[in-house]
């Protein structure tokens, strides 16, 4: 499973070309993948090359971005809305650079998706679990 962080983001936008971003992340187990991948914009070519390092494809539904405090180092948050397997999901992060927001705020729907299957897995295996005690006795 993912639950991993953002170790590196490199994105890059020209009018008139597709963007590019290149992602690394880094996963608690210690395995670092590092995606490419090329969008409609800068945020859209990050959000492609994090599905393909996490192999997690969702669809965004909701993408917002809200400024948080004022001035040159100005802080925006991101939040985005995503549906993955008839659930609906939601994630945010603050960051003076508005890509990487983007980019952990889909990351943390991700962790959360996939801690949600972890959870799903161990609920089924404890119901299986007592089912097989309740025919043995």
């Amino acid at each position: 499973m993912h639950r991993g962080s953002l170790a590196q983001l490199e994105v890059s936008s020209r009018l008139g070309s597709a963007a590019t971003a290149t992602v690394k992340l880094l996963h608690a187990d210690g395995r670092a993948p590092e995606c490419r991948a090329s969008g409609d914009g800068p945020v859209d070519a990050a959000y492609k090359a994090i599905e393909q390092a996490t192999r997690l494809t969702v669809k965004v539904r909701k993408f917002e971005v809200h400024a948080v405090t004022v001035g040159e180092d100005a802080q925006g948050e991101t939040v985005v809305y995503v549906d993955y397997n008839g659930r609906s999901y939601r994630g945010s992060s603050v960051s003076t650079d508005i890509i990487e927001a983007s980019c952990k705020a889909l990351l943390e729907v991700i962790n959360r998706i996939e801690q949600s299957q972890q959870g799903g897995a161990r609920l089924a295996a404890r119901e299986a679990q007592a089912a097989a005690v309740k025919t043995a006795v």
